[in-house]
């Protein structure tokens, strides 16, 4: 974690205090000249946006609503109907 979190303090400071206010051409080049940056942001916004709610993330599972997915259904057992005696 602690490797984690320098380099996002070395990533968001490349990006510059002003990184919000500037216009949507100059926000994509300052996040091309580090691409290294840029996935592991992308990776972890992924995560946080559709990962399974127990683990911190997709709060309320509105990132699941908005693909319209119903999340984690398991373990939901047989129905009758899939279960047959032999």
């Amino acid at each position: 974690v602690a490797g984690l979190q320098q380099r996002y303090r070395e990533g968001l400071a490349e990006l510059g205090d002003d990184f919000s206010s500037c216009d949507v051409e100059e926000r994509d080049a300052r996040l091309r000249a580090d691409p290294e940056f840029t996935a592991m942001v992308f990776t972890h916004v992924c995560e946080g946006t559709y990962g399974a709610p127990e683990y911190g993330g997709n709060r309320d599972q509105r990132g699941w609503e908005a693909i319209d997915f119903a999340g984690d259904v398991q373990p939901r057992g047989w129905t009758d109907a899939e279960v047959s005696e032999p």
